[in-house]
This record gives C-alpha cells, sequence and structure tokens, in this order.
C-alpha cells in the first residue's frame, strides 16, 4: 500500500514538473545596453525593492539579495539599498507595488543611475500532497534605463524544491527533479542565479588577469531630498 501510495504521488509530481517546471527564462538583450556596457568604463544600479505578490514575505528579500550580489560579481557597480529604499521613502513609498505609480522622471531625480532593476515574485506557495512537500518559486527581472528604455529581461523562471518524507525515495528525486537547496532562502537564490545567467558582464574588467575584479562594490546613492513643497533641492550623502 505504501509503494502504491509513493508511485502515484511520483506519478502526480512528474507530471506537474512537466508541466509546471521552466528550465529556460525568456530572456531579451538590447542593442543599446550592449553599446553602453562596451563604451562605459561603470555602469550603476539601483536594484529597486522587489514587488512580492504571495503570501510568504521574505521570499522576495531573500531574492533582492542575491540580485545584488550577482550584479557586482558580474562587474557592475549597485547602489547601497539603504540609500535606495530611504530615497523611495522621500518621495512616500513604503513597498514595493507603489513603484508603478512613479514615472522614470520622478524616480531619477531622487536616485541617480544607469539603469533600474525591477522584479516580481510572481509566485510562492507551499504545496503539500500525499508524502512531499515543496516550495514553488516563479519570478521575472528586468532593467530599465533612466529614461525608460527596456534594456534586458529575464522573465517567468519557476524552480521547485520538493522532498519525499521517505529517505530512500530522496537519492532518485535529487537526480530527477531540480535540487536547489532546501530552505527558501537557498531557492531563491537559485532563482536568481537562473534568471542572472542571462545578463551580460559589466564594464569592469579583471586586473593584470587576477580573479578578483576591481572595485565592483555597492556605493551610497547620491539622492535628492524632497521638501514639503515638493521642489527638489540637490544634497550629497556622505559616508
Amino acid at each position: 500500500m505504501l509503494m502504491f501510495m509513493v508511485g502515484l504521488a511520483f506519478q502526480t509530481l512528474a507530471q506537474d514538473d512537466m508541466t509546471d517546471e521552466t528550465i529556460n527564462p525568456s530572456v531579451y538583450l538590447s542593442d543599446t545596453f550592449q553599446h553602453r556596457i562596451a563604451g562605459q568604463s561603470q555602469f550603476t544600479i539601483a536594484v529597486l525593492p522587489m514587488e512580492n505578490v504571495s503570501l510568504d514575505p521574505d521570499v522576495a528579500y531573500y531574492f533582492r539579495q542575491r540580485v545584488i550580489e550577482l550584479l557586482v560579481a558580474k562587474g557592475y557597480t549597485v547602489l547601497g539599498q539603504d540609500w535606495v529604499d530611504n530615497a523611495l521613502y522621500q518621495l512616500g513609498l513604503t513597498h514595493a507595488g507603489q513603484l508603478r505609480l512613479l514615472t522614470f522622471e520622478q524616480l531619477s531625480k531622487v536616485v541617480k543611475a544607469d539603469g533600474f532593476m525591477f522584479g516580481i515574485v510572481e509566485e510562492a506557495r507551499t504545496q503539500n500532497a500525499v508524502l512531499y512537500n515543496g516550495y514553488v518559486y516563479k519570478s521575472s527581472l528586468k532593467l530599465d534605463s533612466a529614461s525608460g528604455e527596456n534594456l534586458w529581461y529575464s522573465l517567468e523562471q519557476r524552480i521547485s524544491k520538493r522532498r519525499f518524507a521517505v529517505d530512500p525515495i530522496n537519492a532518485i528525486l535529487d537526480v530527477l527533479l531540480i535540487n536547489e537547496g532546501g530552505d527558501k532562502q537557498q531557492a531563491a537564490g537559485a532563482l536568481a542565479d537562473r534568471l542572472m545567467a542571462a545578463m551580460i558582464d559589466g564594464p569592469v574588467q579583471m586586473i593584470f588577469g587576477d580573479d578578483l575584479l576591481s572595485q565592483a562594490t555597492e556605493i551610497e546613492a547620491q539622492t535628492i531630498s524632497v521638501d514639503t513643497d515638493n521642489e527638489s533641492q540637490p544634497t550629497e550623502q556622505s559616508n
């Protein structure tokens, strides 16, 4: 009876994976972006708060952190997220869902960057069926210029992490299914890895053949404060 239940659950799971799992995301890369990367010594990106259309408050946070790490590793200059969030707060934005209310002109006035990275966690749920539990994540990323031109996107990638309660079955599932780690943080990070694999390298080059990238670090954003009359005065933020 147990083997029948395990077999039934495995068959259902395999069917779910064939219809649910997307291994390669849909990717777009503009000629404009490629030309700018080739012609600039530095390209600065503000990674905005990720919109979270799910019941799990942590997934978007973990996803954003990993995207920042990957951009730095690829040679981009990334604005400090605390400064970005503070600048958005000055405009009255308290969560990522409000970003769609801003124009690029408004956004560029408070955060100075060459590009803005937007993201959304479209799905994050825990599934329970017969003998397995699992997390399912679906998300998208896009990079727009300060003028609003779409430079790059990587869309609708899904990652599942499912585990049977019976240990001997785990070894089989680890081979047949996507194995992306055992918790939400690891799975969200793996999702970012897959989406960001399609991002071209930034302008920061290797130094003297060394494996270390030159100064590709998070920097503090230079923001413009917004006064009570909604008139902007430039102020420089210091460390």
